[in-house]
This record gives structure tokens, sequence and C-alpha cells, in this order.
């Protein structure tokens, strides 16, 4: 019956419908509602089936060098610090250092770069020359030199060690185009692609953010009703309480978010006629991926809106958020970091597709989607004990919190007369 009541107290609010409209409004920026003009089409022989990166370093190291000598030509560096665009530029010292580090890297004297700076104006946004690195140049000194150059510049730019493999860009053969193809057909039967894909926008954009404004609109509602004293004297204990209302917020959340993700999968089912497709794709990939995301978010407002009366929940929350969508957005293997709030799978074209990552990084994201839903469950304990706590009076309604061994010497003392 609480339960019941829970939901319809959530359901019925403001800020429920709001959730829903963002959410909605989030997604369809994304484009996750119009697949169904995205089909993949079998490779032909002969055909164009685009680029991957490897790490090869014939490949990367002059494409690299080229790139940081045109940004010094210009004297103006692209950075994503916090994963924001940031254009840097150098002052005279810091110029004579980065020098330094294409002299190290090209085996021409530093003396030089100035007037091959005069020489190789840029014309067209492009340098006139390129240079070529040192024919000696071994490729741990070529990494080492280029995190110099990556600290240099602050960090975040595309010359820190777990970039570089972004220049090692290799054309996709006709035979790598065909195994892809089979492992979507076979392994991903379709449909799994886009729901991967659905999931890594909607954890990203809604599913790492939006569950904790409505857990700290429910924890508040008592609050703002002055109905503190009359839930704290219910006989209920506080471990049932928090785990209904706790229950109630996720179950809120999933329940449009697999309505959604079964509309946008449903966009591409007709583009497969005929084929094996897995209708339970939206379905696994909602509660295996995004679920442990909404039991944070929520975990985080229930803990901190209890413990401090407050809304300080949110800006946890969405510190934590905005530090982790700025985070891996290099590197894949980072994207399945172990302590990503919101795993990623999204490199541009046809990254629903991109089977062989998903797979290779699969324990990965098992382990990082169990760390989360451990810590969730870890915070609800907590919320539990400062529920009970604050029944007990030992916490204040605004985070007047009374020395717990304090506390215990009262009783003491009471005991002892």
């Amino acid at each position: 019956m609480l339960f019941w009541k829970e939901i319809k107290k959530l359901a019925g609010s403001v800020v429920y419908l709001l959730f829903v409209a963002v959410l909605i409004v989030e997604l369809s920026s994304q484009g996750v509602f119009s697949f169904g003009s995205e089909k993949l089409e079998e490779p032909q022989p002969g055909g164009n089936y685009g680029v991957h990166n490897e790490e090869i370093p014939e490949i990367i190291m002059p494409a690299a060098i080229n790139s940081l000598y045109q940004e010094f030509v210009w004297n103006q560096y692209t950075t994503y610090p916090i994963g924001l665009y940031k254009t840097v530029k150098l002052d005279d010292k810091e110029k004579v250092q980065m020098t330094e580090i294409l002299s190290e890297l090209t085996g021409i004297s530093p003396e030089l770069f100035s007037g091959k700076e005069a020489e190789a104006q840029p014309q067209n946004g492009i340098a006139k020359k390129e240079i070529a690195p040192r024919t000696d140049l071994a490729y741990e000194e070529f990494k080492a030199c280029m995190e110099q150059a990556d600290r240099l510049l602050g960090g975040g730019s595309s010359y820190a060690p777990d970039a570089l493999i972004g220049f090692g860009k290799v054309p996709v053969t006709y035979e790598d185009a065909r195994v892809e193809y089979q492992l979507v057909k076979d392994k991903d039967r379709f449909t799994g692609g886009y729901a991967r894909l659905f999931s890594d926008y909607a954890g990203v954009m809604a599913m790492g953010i939006l569950p904790v404004f409505l857990a700290v609109a429910l924890c508040l509602k008592d609050r703002r009703n002055k109905m503190s004293q009359l839930v704290y004297s219910r006989k209920l204990s506080s471990a049932v309480i928090v785990s209904v209302r706790y229950a109630a917020i996720l179950t809120v959340v999933m329940v449009p978010v697999v309505i959604l993700a079964y509309y946008s999968n449903s966009k591409v089912w007709a583009l497969y006629e005929g084929m094996q497709l897995d209708y339970l794709a939206p379905l696994k990939y909602s509660f295996g991926w995004l679920l442990p995301s909404v039991m944070v978010s929520a975990a985080v407002g229930m803990f901190f809106t209890e413990l401090t009366g407050t809304p300080a929940a949110i800006a946890v929350q969405c510190f934590w958020w905005f530090l982790d969508l700025n985070a891996g957005y290099k590197n894949i293997s980072s994207s399945y970091g172990l302590f990503r709030l919101a795993p990623r799978h999204n490199a541009g074209a046809l990254s629903r597709f991109r089977v062989l990552d998903f797979t290779s990084n699969f324990d990965r994201l098992v382990q990082n989607r169990l760390l989360m839903a451990g810590l969730a469950l870890a915070l609800v304990v907590l919320t539990v004990l400062v529920y009970e706590w604050k029944r007990r009076g030992m916490i204040g309604e605004r985070f007047q919190i009374r020395s717990l061994f304090a506390a215990a010497s009262d009783r003491k003392n009471k005991s002892a007369s």
C-alpha cells in the first residue's frame, strides 16, 4: 500500500511531468527517435567502408607531429581540458618550450623554427610545408614528447598519451566490414546496436542526472507539508520506508525509459523485415545499462537530502555528472571505465554497430554496472541510518548534528542515574 502511495505522490507531481518532458526532449535532440532512416547495408566489394583507429607508430607519429606543427604555426591549439572546447595560445616563453619539443621530434634546430614559421605561413588554414619525424625517433620517445606538449597546453589535447591513437586512422577493409556485419546480424540481431546507442544517449544525457531531482522532490515533500513528525512516528521501520520510496523512484523513472527505448527501437524493425531481430534488446539494455545509473542518481538524491534537509544532493550529482560527461571522450577503453557514471558507446557515424568494441569491453561494462549498483545500495543503507537517527533526534532536520558520542554519553548517564 505504501509503495503505491509513493508512486501516486511522484507520478502526480509537477517535477515528474517535467522529468518526462525533459527526458523526451533530450533524447529527441540526439536523434534516437529517427533511427528508421539509418539502415545498415551489407557491405559490397569495392566500396568505401570508412576508417578505424589503430595504434600503428608509422602512421601516428607523422600525423601527430604535423598536426602539432600546424597548430604551432598558427599558435592556436585546440584542447578540451574538461571536455569543453578551448583554444590555447602560447606566450613567448611557452613558444620556446614548444620549439624544443618539435626539435626533439624532428631533429630540426629550435632556432630554425622561427624561420620556418615565417616561411610556412598558413594559407587557407593549412601550413604550406610539412615536417617529418626524426629518422631514429623511437615510439616511446615520441609519446614522451607529446605528453610534454599536452602538459604545456594545459591538458585535454589530442597529444595526450591516451588520445594519440586518434591519429592512427586506417581504412576499413572489405573483410573487416564483412566480419562486423556478420556480428551485427548474428550477435546483435540488428536491434541490439540501436538499443546500445539509445542507452548511450539516455545514460549520459538523462539517467545520470535527472533522477536526483525526483528523489530530492520526494524527500522534501514531507517537510513542505509539515509531515516529518508524522512520518517519523510511523510504526513501519526506517528500512521499509526508505526502501519503498527508493523502489517507487526507480519504478517511475524506468517505466518511461523502457517505453521510449521500445519506441526508438521499433523504428528500425521494418527496415530488417525477414531478418531475425532481438525484440528484447531495449528491455535488456534499459535494465542492464541504464538502471545502475538511475540507482546511483536516485540514491545520491535520497541520502544527501535526508542528511541535510536541503536540495544539496542536486549540486553533488550535477558536479559528478559534469565530471563524468567530460571524461574519456577520446578513448574507447575509458568510455567503459570502472568508475563511469554513464558508460559511453558513441564514436560518431555507425557507432551503434561497433560490436567488436562492445564485446571486447563487455567485462569492463559489467564490472562498472555492478559497482554503481553496489554504491547505490550502500547509499540507501546510509539513508536508512540517517532516517533512523532523525527519528531518534540524533540528527536535526537541517544537518544540525549532535555528536553521536555525546548522545551515547547522555544515554549512559541516564541509565546510571
